[in-house]
């Protein structure tokens, strides 16, 4: 997340709000391979699929903290830019998906526009794997903050997933495998505004509920607007279980994507959130993220992984219909799905490990 100086420029997050009750798990204790720490990390991404990181106290965390700081301002200066300037860098779906993406051009569950402002780089573009386009000028003058960004991110995410797959009594880089930085993927920076909810008509929804598609997200914001639509025992996911999460300085916000979910048999949970208005005087703030959406490598090999901890197929009679599917066609054929209708927005994931009954 950003510095505490970032934090200090807006109101606090309401105390008389509720907010979901995240693990805090340490940057600094992962890296000395702290047992207790491994574990929380674990179980949050099986039960909820979201933790807290707290990136103070080693040198990684503390400087990816001011690329954030850093980007987080070179966002602002982008959604300044007028709107005619903006056009000029349009996203073009289906072909590319990179650029800025319009207020509004999506429409959430009440058929109104969305409330959020987009400006999608490519990794793959930011680290020399594709050409790069015409960037606007804040970012084309400020290149070596997304390339310091991405250089910071990469340690934490192959730390994240070290221990998701050694979790799993696999070895260290089964899940790194998937996902070489060096490999071509859809992996993405977003950069995203939502206007001040200052009218009373702006009380609502700015971005709809959904899941991450890929492997692991880092978001980094400083008001609050995020929740997540926490499982209950009782009645399953429903519209009285959405929770704030809170913004802490010096912590990322990261969760587990559908690919996660994937490759460990259902075993990890990709969990529906969506961004709302800020609570408390804090909506009366733009709100302004960075989020590191990470995807597979695009000749990723889609199917459940084997061994370890990963209930079988044949033993629990699940059928693996990923079977020769590459991660851009499973990627295409999940957009698809919801575009059309075919696949309803849930959460999935959370299944005990071989042998464990919960």
């Amino acid at each position: 997340m950003a510095s505490a100086t970032k934090f200090s420029h807006y109101p606090p997050f309401p105390k008389d709000v509720p907010s979901a009750a995240l693990s805090k798990v340490s940057l600094a204790k992962l890296f000395t391979n702290d047992v207790d720490e491994a574990k929380a990390m674990f179980e949050s991404c099986r039960s909820i699929g979201f933790f807290l990181l707290d990136l103070s106290g080693h040198e990684i965390g503390e400087a990816f903290v001011q690329d954030i700081d850093r980007v987080l301002d070179i966002t602002k200066d982008i959604m300044a830019l007028s709107d005619e300037k903006k056009l000029e860098y349009l996203t073009k779906p289906p072909k590319r998906l990179v650029g800025y993406e319009l207020l509004g051009s999506m429409k959430i569950e009440t058929i109104q526009p969305d409330r959020c402002d987009f400006f999608m780089l490519s990794r793959d573009e930011l680290n020399g794997l594709e050409s790069p386009p015409d960037y606007p000028p804040p970012i084309a003058d400020n290149l070596p903050a997304f390339t310091s960004y991405l250089a910071h991110a990469q340690p934490i995410l192959e730390l994240i997933c070290r221990v998701l797959s050694t979790s799993f009594d696999w070895p260290p880089p089964t899940f790194l495998s998937k996902q070489p930085v060096t490999s071509k993927s859809s992996t993405s920076i977003r950069l995203m505004k939502c206007p001040a909810a200052t009218p009373l008509a702006d009380l609502r929804i700015s971005l709809v509920p959904h899941t991450d598609m890929g492997t692991i997200t880092l978001l980094a914001n400083v008001i609050g607007g995020l929740e997540i639509l926490r499982p209950s025992s009782s009645n399953g996911e429903t519209k009285d279980n959405w929770e704030h999460v809170k913004p802490e300085p010096n912590c990322l916000i990261v969760n587990v994507g559908d690919a996660m979910v994937q490759w460990s048999g259902g075993v990890l949970r990709s969990n529906v959130h969506r961004v709302t208005y800020p609570p408390g005087a804090q909506a009366n703030h733009d709100r302004f993220s960075v989020a590191y959406l990470v995807r597979a490598a695009a000749d990723a090999d889609m199917r459940r992984l084997n061994g370890g901890l990963i209930p079988d197929v044949e033993v629990d009679g699940d059928v693996d219909d990923e079977v020769g599917m590459l991660a851009a066609e499973w990627e295409n054929r999940k957009s698809m799905a919801l575009i059309q209708g075919k696949d309803r927005v849930k959460s999935t994931g959370g299944r005990p490990l071989k042998g464990e009954t919960r």
